[in-house]
């Protein structure tokens, strides 16, 4: 959602944009933003990242890649950011957890979670470990050595995302009246905590990278409510 809001926020007119979005599930960025054209790169090799894409120069207006970064193998994640940006005619926004001491705690206890629920075998909460966690300071500088201009929000904090992929994990091994929880369990999340998400210290981080300057202020996106560890 977080990506749909900048988006919006981006918005010059009310002409329909085009949007890549690499490695994206089909459908859920589409529900965000109904009126853009919206195309999927379905990446059934995620490690590979978006290597050579079928598309001209400038083809989109943005190129959107989420959660699909840390999964990429190290040496071919500056060609995953340069497909990115050379099929975008306004710039890039990549969302994905990086490398720090909370993210990678956070991803020990959701692995453990799910292995006491029996899901071991499901792609897990440590499905970076094998490539390691990409360091946000790498991608900011990748795109401020082209001259881009370059915003980081915060998205998903710890705490929350914590609660709510333990909750979705148990939800999925729930049937008959109550295998319906998941959908209740993100209706109540957009409602209710999503305004609250967007707070240091984050799960992922949204980096916004444009070719030319916004007109429009990114920075009140972070959300203004301080939990207490922010209060010291």
């Amino acid at each position: 959602r977080i990506v749909a809001d900048v988006v919006e926020r981006l918005r010059e007119d009310a002409s329909p944009l085009r949007i890549m979005d690499a490695g994206g599930e089909q459908g859920i960025l589409s529900d965000f933003l109904p009126e853009d054209r919206i195309t999927v790169l379905d990446q059934r090799a995620p490690e590979e990242g978006a290597a050579a894409l079928p598309y001209e120069d400038q083809a989109f207006d943005y190129a959107v890649s989420v959660d699909v970064y840390g999964r990429i193998e190290p040496g071919a994640r500056d060609e995953h950011l340069l497909e990115l940006r050379r099929v975008s005619q306004r710039g890039v926004l990549l969302a994905a957890p990086f490398d720090s001491d909370v993210v990678r705690g956070a991803e020990r206890v959701a692995h453990e979670f799910r292995r006491a629920l029996h899901l071991a075998d499901a792609v897990g909460s440590l499905q970076y470990a094998g490539n390691g966690l990409p360091k946000l300071e790498d991608a900011q500088r990748f795109f401020e050595e082209r001259e881009d201009t370059v915003l980081v929000l915060p998205n998903g904090y710890v705490p929350h995302w914590l609660a709510m992929t333990c909750l979705a994990s148990y939800g999925s091994k729930l049937d008959g009246d109550l295998d319906g929880i998941l959908e209740h369990l993100n209706a109540f999340y957009y409602e209710s905590i999503y305004k609250l998400d967007n707070a240091e210290p984050s799960y992922r981080h949204v980096l916004v990278s444009l070719k030319e300057p916004a007109q429009a202020d990114l920075s009140d996106m972070a959300s203004s409510v301080r939990y207490p560890e922010q209060r010291a």
